[in-house]
């Protein structure tokens, strides 16, 4: 009972917390955000009007160089007005030649870098201009719907951007009336190409427009927003446009995908194929015109959106920190609350350690001696094996005894022959044969201490050691141990050896073993058989040595091949043991080398030995 009314305690009190953890987290989520959101009404205008005031900055450096430029121009018509020439001319034609008048506009446009000066009457009629004849020729021409030829005034300069009407070539006309004693004779014009005025040398990512009073650009770093507008123009101001042909044949429609947004007073915002711009205008004094300069607002939201991030950063660190603190103060009380347990807790786990100790410590005992067990059990083994192997070669010696001792009477016979003969050329004095006797008796010494050599340097206990033997030395030994037997069973022996110069990492005396053992089971294989045959062959194949022993005989069934070489299996049932290939094959192991049996296509057993070649030998097969 007491254990359910302390569930429910607890499950209220879980429930409670979590109740007032998702209260507070909902609580500081809108504080969050609303600081968000007035931060993002805070800093958009103030940095938008930041930018707006560096485009400002920029504009008006740029009206500068336009003053600059126009002030070399601005007062020269009312100079041009006053030449003595051109007045007389307008007075009276007739008593000046054409062409005369015409050179000197046209030495006055090279001088002063102007695309054309001319002479209007006082009707609006061109008299005289650089042109004397041809398509671009301006005389004759009428101007009178040019407000820079209505709206001239003596002693004043009237500005006008227009498109020709001859050459269709945009310019900036400058022109004043020109007067003698009081009296309007005429008017002087020129017009300036607007290359020598304004160059729109903005980046593309910072579109800048010229505009005229009708809002219309006249000229811009982005291509096509030449004689368009960025909003709808006035039916007014549109047939004004076309009753004084400012834009010749130039149809004046807003730009596409163009759409103006007011933030504040005096911020505006333009999307252009739905990027925002920052748009600011400022007026050219002196003229109608006005230039309008943007800049990318996204590096402005990008900057507010970094704040905002900035801000929420530091109110979730603080947050943050706040709840690490309440944590901790929670974890000290309870780590206060579990001291007492822990201290419980150690003294229970001293008592289970000192228990787990003591059977650690008889189990390490037990295991002592299991190693110990296990590592003579090992000798034994090791110290059978070389018994084994020590009685597999006296048996060895045992059946090669015979045929040695047959391979040595056989010289001795004939010593003892050659010994009486020798006698004998001695008491007639004949020293040649006497000599040719004694050289036979040393060359069958030599082979009968050949034979004894052979034997005992197989019979005589050999190490462990590894070394680096030449294989070919190792065949022609055993053969030559054998070839008694092979003599009495009429066997023909097949070497095959590739090279002489092959070597192999192993221990010489035991490979001969498994080698006289592998040839005497072929040899016992073979007997009574018909044209016994054994082929012994070398030759090297890739890292490796390798010896094959055939024979034509019966072969190997499977069940043999199977079970050849494990201990005790033997096919004779009569002689043997059955631990020759066994040992055989532990021998051949040791060298790191393979023993394995099998059958040839066309009959008869096989058994290949595989050895390391030796490292010297490796390193010239990589190199």
């Amino acid at each position: 009972m007491v254990q359910e009314e302390n569930n429910t305690s607890q499950g209220n009190s879980f429930f409670n917390f979590s109740r007032k953890s998702l209260l507070l987290a909902v609580c500081l989520i809108f504080f969050v955000l609303a600081a968000n959101l007035l931060s993002y009404h805070y800093l958009v205008p103030r940095l938008l009007g930041q930018a707006q005031s560096d485009i400002h900055r920029s504009l008006q450096r740029k009206i500068n160089t336009f003053e600059r430029n126009l002030d070399k121009y601005r007062y020269l018509p009312l100079t041009l007005a006053m030449d003595s020439d051109l007045q007389n001319y307008l007075l009276s034609p007739q008593n000046y030649p054409y062409e005369n008048i015409s050179q000197k506009l046209k030495n006055i446009s090279h001088a002063i870098g102007a695309d054309q000066v001319f002479l209007a009457s006082q009707s609006g009629i061109i008299v005289a201009s650089e042109q004397t004849s041809g398509p671009n020729a301006l005389r004759g021409h009428d101007i009178t719907f040019r407000p820079y030829f209505s709206q001239a005034v003596t002693g004043q300069v009237m500005a006008f951007y227009a498109v020709g009407t001859t050459q269709n070539m945009p310019g900036y006309y400058l022109s004043t009336r020109m007067s003698v004693a009081g009296k309007n004779i005429g008017l002087l014009a020129l017009k300036i190409n607007m290359d020598h005025l304004f160059i729109p040398d903005a980046p593309l990512s910072e579109p800048l427009a010229l505009s005229d009073a009708a809002g219309i650009i006249i000229s811009s770093n982005i291509p096509g927003w030449k004689y368009h507008t960025f909003s709808e123009t006035g039916a007014d101001s549109l047939r004004a446009v076309e009753n004084t042909r400012q834009f010749g044949g130039y149809k004046i429609t807003p730009l596409p995908d163009i759409r103006v947004s007011i933030c504040g007073d005096d911020l505006r915002l333009m999307s252009v194929r739905g990027e925002t711009f920052i748009t600011a205008r400022a007026d050219i004094p002196g003229t109608s015109m006005y230039l309008t300069g943007m800049a990318s607002a996204s590096p402005v939201f990008r900057n507010v959106w970094l704040r905002i991030a900035l801000l929420d950063s530091i109110l979730t660190s603080i947050i943050f920190f706040g709840y690490l603190v309440s944590q901790r103060m929670k974890l000290v009380r309870k780590i206060a609350e579990n001291n007492d347990a822990i201290r419980n807790a150690y003294g229970q786990l001293e008592v289970l350690v000192a228990e787990r100790s003591r059977e650690l410590q008889n189990k390490n005992i037990e295991l002592e001696k299991e190693i110990s067990e296990r590592l003579g059990f090992e000798e034994r083994e090791r110290n059978l094996q070389k018994e084994l192997i020590r009685t597999e070669k006296l048996a060895v010696i045992g059946q090669l005894s015979a045929g040695l001792a047959h391979e040595i009477n056989q010289p001795l016979a004939a010593i003892r022959a050659y010994s009486e003969n020798t006698i004998i050329f001695l008491q007639r004095g004949n020293l040649q044969a006497t000599q040719d006797n004694l050289l036979r008796i040393t060359a069958l010494v030599e082979r009968i201490g050949s034979l004894t050599g052979q034997l005992r340097s197989f019979a005589r206990p050999s190490d462990e050691s590894v070394s680096q033997v030449r294989l070919s030395r190792c065949i022609d030994n055993v053969l030559m141990l054998l070839k008694h037997r092979l003599e009495k069973k009429h066997i023909v022996i097949h070497k095959d050896v590739q090279s002489t110069g092959i070597y192999a990492e192993c221990n010489g005396l035991r490979l001969e073993q498994v080698l006289i053992n592998l040839l005497a089971n072929a040899i016992d294989v073979l007997d009574n058989r018909e044209s016994p045959v054994i082929s012994v062959r070398l030759f090297r194949f890739f890292s490796e040595a390798i010896i094959e022993v055939t024979d034509n005989g019966p072969g190997l069934s499977d069940d043999i091949i199977d079970h050849i070489f494990e201990p005790f299996f033997t096919t004779k049932t009569t002689t043997g043991l059955g631990l020759g290939l066994a040992i055989s094959a532990d021998i051949i192991k040791g060298f790191n080398g393979s023993l394995s049996a099998d059958n040839l296509s066309q009959g008869g057993a096989r058994f290949t030995i595989r050895l390391q070649l030796s490292p010297e030998q490796q390193e010239d097969l990589i190199g």
